[in-house]
């Protein structure tokens, strides 16, 4: 619940009020203020300190009313007049203030072009019909104002409240909302040159018969882009004052007819200047909120960065040094194993030879699986070595062919290979491209079951730079687009089903990519369930380099 002003904050806000008052009725023609800063006081008043202050707001209008109104034949209906009066300035402040913070961000509508926009539909529009309505109708009624001046005196009424509000409003809450900075001497100066330039540049306009109003706006963006929502809106502030003393004077641009037309005209020069200011100030704090936003945002991605690079880093060595650790023995153990397979083949101890060759086997892919795990932590840290060499395709395709074709008989498949006639050296790292062969080939064998499997090579004879395209296709199992959107993800099969079933460790595919990426080309895959899968390596005749 809202907590009830002390007394010197209502007396001060009376006070305040009664003196925005007086300098209303000042410029006043036929007992209506054209503009009434008041207005914008009792608004802001509700806004910062809540409903509570709408007693005081009322005894202010009522006090300041029943001064200047007062008629002596009259004090009753003049009493009356001045209590309506003040009741309309009451509602209009209520009204407002809980219009904006309902539905313009309260105190923060400065912050937001899209809230300023509210701000001034809503309550500097919206909610000051209700004491022009209320204010007009008293006039009327009293016979104070003839009914037939009644349409003139009500928008008069409310172009008043309507300047009012749009230019003291926001003046109150920038001052009283956004934080209090020490000013360095080179601010303090600054705004001086700005104060007198405004000055300046406002004796000219309202001071002579140069209409040189438009040069108040380059010292508007100076303030918005300089000094904020405090100094646009205090800028506002002092330009509306210098403008009416001139036009009250007789002086300046908007000097037409009667005083009251002037007075209207000045009205409209006002709340634009006013609303570019607040617009353009609401406009840079929300690209300052953005860019706080972004650059915290971007402070949590590279500290998230820093953590995982440091915990990649931490995971590279452990699976270096654990691969060293465990290829040490696994080749004592390939050796000895190796020996003693020798010594029983010569003893024609058949069954033990058996046992011997699956040790061995199983030592070899153990041995492969910890090189594919060295390759994978080269490659992610980017200290994979590349041997650059001019060798023939043919010779690592039969070597390839040799080794792979046991893989494929053993589920019964038919391996057929054909090499196109076109091609010829490659200069690029025999190693790895007989890896990404093997890679392939292999993947092609363990999911393919009495089925057949064809490597095709051939040069790409609309390449302009030489590109020799190798295709895998086999008639195994195939592939879901799902499936497919994962397949070179390190230590990931298509399927963890697929892991249980034919074993691996999800690497073989991940190196393959990366091998031809790093060596100029690239990889592509087609597959369907159930009809099979065609992988598409392209690369490079002579490796790019540099």
């Amino acid at each position: 619940m809202e907590q009830l002003p002390g007394p010197a904050t209502l007396a001060a806000l009376i006070a305040v009020y009664i003196t925005l008052g007086r300098l209303g009725q000042f410029i006043a023609l036929q007992q209506v203020a054209p503009v009434w800063p008041a207005s914008g006081l009792a608004m802001a008043a509700v806004l910062l300190l809540g409903v509570r202050v709408a007693p005081a707001i009322w005894f202010a209008s009522f006090v300041t009313n029943l001064s200047y109104s007062f008629d002596p034949s009259h004090p009753f209906v003049a009493v009356i007049v001045c209590a309506g009066m003040g009741f309309g300035a009451m509602l209009e402040g209520l009204v407002g203030g809980f219009l904006i913070r309902n539905f313009a961000s309260g105190t923060d509508f400065l912050d937001r072009a899209w809230d300023v926009g509210k701000f001034v539909a809503l309550a500097a529009m919206g909610s000051t019909m209700l004491a022009a309505t209320v204010g007009t109708l008293c006039l009327s009624l009293s016979g104070f104002a003839p009914w037939s001046a009644f349409a003139s005196t009500f928008w008069t009424w409310w172009l008043g409240d309507t300047v009012g509000v749009i230019v003291v409003t926001p003046l109150i809450v920038a001052w009283s909302r956004f934080p209090r900075i020490a000013p360095s001497t080179q601010r303090i100066a600054e705004a001086a040159v700005l104060l007198a330039a405004l000055l300046v540049i406002g004796a000219i306009a309202f001071g002579g018969s140069y209409p040189v109003e438009y040069m108040l706006l380059p010292c508007m963006l100076w303030a918005v882009f300089r000094f904020g929502p405090r100094g646009a809106t205090t800028l506002g502030a002092i330009v509306s004052a210098v403008a009416i003393l001139g036009t009250i004077q007789g002086q300046g641009s908007f000097v037409h007819g009667s005083r009251n037309e002037s007075l209207l005209l000045l009205q409209a020069f006002i709340g634009v200047i006013t609303l570019t200011g607040l617009v353009l100030g609401a406009v840079l704090s929300e690209r300052q909120a953005r860019t706080v936003e972004l650059m915290s945002a971007t402070a949590i991605a590279e500290q998230a960065r820093a953590v995982a690079e440091q915990a990649n880093r931490a995971r590279s060595s452990f699976l270096t040094t654990m691969s060293h650790e465990l290829r040490t023995p696994l080749h004592q153990i390939l050796g000895i194993s190796g020996m003693l397979r020798e010594k029983t083949e010569a003893a024609r101890a058949t069954e033990m030879t058996e046992d011997l060759q699956q040790i061995e086997s199983s030592g070899r892919s153990l041995l492969g699986l910890l090189q594919a795990i060295l390759d994978m932590v080269q490659l992610e840290s980017g200290k994979m070595p590349v041997s650059l060499e001019s060798f023939e395709l043919h010779d690592v395709v039969a070597e390839v062919e040799d080794t792979v074709r046991p893989l494929a008989e053993q589920n019964s498949n038919v391996l057929f290979v054909s090499t196109s006639e076109s091609v010829g050296s490659l200069h690029s790292d025999r190693a790895k491209v007989r890896q990404v062969l093997l890679n392939l080939l292999d993947n092609a064998c363990k999911f393919t079951k009495k089925g057949t499997i064809w490597l095709k090579i051939e040069r790409e004879e609309d390449s302009a730079q030489g590109c020799i395209r190798i295709s895998v296709r086999d008639t195994g199992i195939g592939m879901t687009e799902e499936q497919q959107s994962r397949l070179f993800e390190a230590f990931t099969q298509a399927d963890a089903s697929l892991t249980r079933k034919y074993g691996g460790a999800g690497l073989g595919l991940a190196i393959t990519q990366r091998f031809c990426l790093l060596l100029g080309g690239d990889v592509t895959v087609k597959s369907e369930p159930g009809r099979g899968s065609t992988f598409t390596v392209r690369l490079p005749e002579r490796m790019p380099t540099g």
